[in-house]
């Protein structure tokens, strides 16, 4: 009999929920306290990256929860670290409002994503098994998104013929090379062959090369300083701004 209860324990997904709100931390622990498929290991405010690595090293989460006001730069560069180091960690971020701003720093998030992950609006939340299934749904490393985030979403892209024109992988491939990613790094974040990426680059040189801003001797550099400016990370003070192509 013990040995049926370790079993079933083991195989629960355990949970650690960072949230802002009271009210939601309240609803974690009814949710997953009384569902035999999670383990909730804790719930706490929102605390800095240290706090939340030391969770996830002590405990070996599987889910994470972040329950946030506003999604803005601060929580996605937050999550962009957990990522990073976490790979295979789960991760459910529950917010009040989307609009194009956070739209746009939720799909570069989708883009490094390598495990199950779900972006929800609160409000969107009818019961505490929609919640729940959510929760199983990225621990099976499945990507859930609120339909409103969606739309937000692919409004944000419509919003730019530069990026309308590119394909999802494209715009992958685009987003590592602005990071400054070599084709052999692309490759290898990607999991495709370099055969593969410098096929898609030349499909990205190709779409965009009837562009006024696209410099056609400096492609790479021009189609990434072109992606950072879209996507507002690089902004130009004429009267400061150094030449990127080299004469």
């Amino acid at each position: 009999m013990e040995d049926t209860v370790a079993n079933q324990d083991s195989n629960r997904k355990k949970i650690y929920a960072l949230e802002e709100q009271e009210l939601y931390r309240h609803l974690y622990r009814a949710s997953f306290e009384s569902d035999s498929r999670f383990k909730l290991i804790g719930v706490s405010a929102n605390g800095n990256v240290d706090h939340v690595e030391k969770i996830l090293a002590d405990s070996e989460i599987n889910i994470l929860i972040m329950g946030v006001k506003t999604f803005n730069a601060s929580v996605s560069d937050e999550l962009s670290f957990i990522q990073a180091r976490h790979t295979k960690l789960g991760m459910a971020v529950l917010m009040t409002s989307v609009g194009l701003e956070e739209a746009l720093l939720i799909r570069k998030l989708l883009q490094k994503n390598r495990s199950g992950i779900a972006f929800y609006l609160k409000s969107s939340l009818d019961s505490i098994e929609q919640l729940n299934q959510i929760m199983q749904a990225v621990s099976h490393g499945q990507i859930v998104l609120d339909p409103c985030i969606t739309n937000h979403i692919m409004t944000e892209k419509a919003e730019f013929p530069f990026l309308k024109s590119l394909t999802d992988r494209e715009l992958e491939i685009l987003d590592l090379l602005a990071q400054g990613y070599t084709n052999p790094a692309i490759a290898q974040t990607l999991f495709i062959d370099v055969k593969t990426v410098e096929h898609h680059l030349n499909s990205i040189y190709s779409k965009l090369r009837e562009d006024a801003d696209f410099n056609q001797r400096h492609p790479r550099v021009s189609v990434a300083r072109m992606y950072l400016e879209t996507t507002g990370e690089l902004v130009v003070n004429p009267k400061t701004a150094v030449p990127l192509y080299p004469s």
